[in-house]
């Protein structure tokens, strides 16, 4: 895929979020009221999205089901939600509801293949 196929897809992809998400690209934006475990392996995540070459939103707002995502890799089409204290539940209703896969990094694991290979 070239340059302006990829920049083309980016913007593709971050239409599903609202306009004041989709503007800050490959900013990792911090919540005080989430924990520092939660905040930093959200740091980690865009690091490795950032390393793949790929660009990121970080508590992008999905345009249809008003949810939060933690950071979605607007590049590939992945949204990945960071497990500390939310209940499965939770994940479930956001499978349903996001425009993209959701991948669930859990705090105190190992990174998900899909994020480091």
């Amino acid at each position: 895929m070239n340059d302006r196929d990829r920049a083309m897809k980016e913007n593709e992809n971050a239409r599903a979020f609202e306009m004041s998400s989709s503007r800050h690209r490959n900013c990792c934006r911090l919540n005080a009221g989430s924990s520092e475990a939660h905040e930093t392996l959200k740091a980690t995540v865009c690091y490795h999205i950032l390393k793949k070459g790929h660009c990121f939103l970080t508590e992008a707002i999905v345009e249809k089901s008003r949810k939060r995502c933690d950071v979605v890799d607007i590049s590939a089409g992945i949204c990945y939600e960071i497990l500390y204290s939310e209940e499965a539940e939770s994940i479930k209703q956001k499978r349903a509801e996001y425009p993209f896969f959701i991948i669930v990094v859990e705090v105190g694991k190992p990174l998900p293949k899909e994020l480091i290979g």
